[in-house]
């Protein structure tokens, strides 16, 4: 029963608003979980203690306590609620027969449940993670960026950047794009340690890597740099491409240049941006591949891809309202909103009735704030 508890450093507590339990975890101190328990938030924390020592066969000698302190005084009554007492406890103590363990508990530690950057990394185009959070928030994160020539996130890399996002340039062209991020609390967190590490994937573990897993034996020598594009798949990306490596922007395919640059606004005047994203429905399918446009190369259809061209012509715009369709509910959380955000926007969404994509409207939030809205579903009358 000692050996359980000697392996442990301290204890990550997750206690979210509306869940029916809670989760304990007894860490080591090399993060890995020793033990874990999910008593009822409004069970009574005597309950919880006698799981615990149930589950870390402990003698029934043993005297259980938390404290709201890191010494034994201001013991937390066992009557309380599971879902009160874990919140006001700093500290979990075990007291038999002289030998005695103390354990600090971090409260709602933040933790990241996922974490992408899409495929298709081009020259000049930004990258900006979509981050699943819990307990913390992208303000809040430390987000690194590193170049990885082999293919492989254990292999040695080069920080190139840090922060919520990075245009990749000509020196990345041909290498991965590795994004590590570590969260970290609110300041107004409950409990937590100066210090105390983000916790990613599993309660504990440090920080998170976007970066797929690679397949070499896919991959073919490719003389300007990104991934030979001779074969796509079903999603209109290279099919050697498994890992995602940068490639040189697409000067030939890109006869936009004269709109990047617009021309200098009056004093006093408002820039408005109307834009048809063209839904990815209807292009990034078998369907749109093959009927709709068969004559395009099925990498140029590809979501990942046109979402990169499309943020740097917006941005080149520099609109103060943009009113955008055809705006699928996946490009609008996974790249639009954190990237306007990062421009200075505020951005609302919504989509068409019955379905997943729709319209969003973005502003300057320097310019200009919500103060409401209301939703129009307009519908065409059909006549019989």
């Amino acid at each position: 029963q000692n050996n359980t508890l000697a392996t442990c450093a301290y204890v990550n507590v997750r206690c979210a608003e509306g869940d029916e339990s809670m989760t304990i975890v007894f860490m080591t101190t090399e993060r890995a979980q020793a033990m874990s328990l999910q008593p009822k938030q409004d069970a009574t924390l005597g309950t919880a203690f006698q799981r615990l020592r149930k589950k870390a066969t402990l003698k029934d000698t043993v005297k259980i306590t938390l404290t709201t302190n890191a010494g034994q005084e201001n013991e937390i009554n066992e009557e309380s609620l599971n879902k009160d007492a874990w919140k006001s406890a700093r500290a979990i103590n075990f007291i038999d027969d002289g030998n005695e363990y103390q354990f600090p508990i971090h409260y709602n530690p933040p933790f990241l449940k996922s974490i992408s950057i899409g495929r298709r990394h081009l020259v000049g185009c930004v990258l900006v993670p979509r981050l699943e959070l819990e307990f913390s928030s992208p303000e809040h994160a430390r987000v690194v960026w590193k170049r990885c020539h082999q293919f492989d996130p254990t292999s040695t890399t080069t920080t190139v950047a840090t922060g919520p996002s990075y245009v990749p340039t000509a020196a990345d062209v041909g290498a991965s794009i590795l994004c590590e991020v570590t969260p970290h609390p609110h300041p107004s967190s409950p409990h937590l340690p100066p210090g105390a590490p983000g916790t990613t994937g599993a309660l504990g573990e440090f920080k998170r890597s976007a970066l797929e897993a690679p397949n070499p034996s896919k991959r073919a020598p490719n003389t300007r740099g990104g991934p030979a594009a001779s074969k796509a798949t079903t999603d209109g990306s290279p099919a050697d491409a498994d890992v995602p490596v940068v490639e040189a922007f697409p000067d030939e395919a890109w006869p936009f240049a004269g709109r990047l640059a617009p021309p200098a606004r009056n004093e006093g005047a408002l820039r408005v941006c109307s834009y048809n994203l063209l839904c990815d429905h209807f292009c990034d399918c078998e369907w749109g591949r093959t009927c709709l446009y068969p004559y395009c190369p099925p990498a140029a259809l590809s979501g990942h891809y046109r979402a990169r061209l499309q943020l740097r012509e917006l941005e080149h715009y520099d609109a103060d309202l943009l009113c955008l369709q055809e705006v699928t509910s996946t490009s609008f959380y996974s790249y639009l909103e954190p990237a306007l955000a990062l421009r200075g926007y505020r951005a609302w969404f919504t989509a068409r009735s019955r379905s997943s994509w729709g319209l969003c409207m973005a502003w300057k939030a320097e310019y200009f704030e919500e103060r409401a809205s209301r939703v129009l579903q307009v519908e065409a009358q059909r006549s019989h």
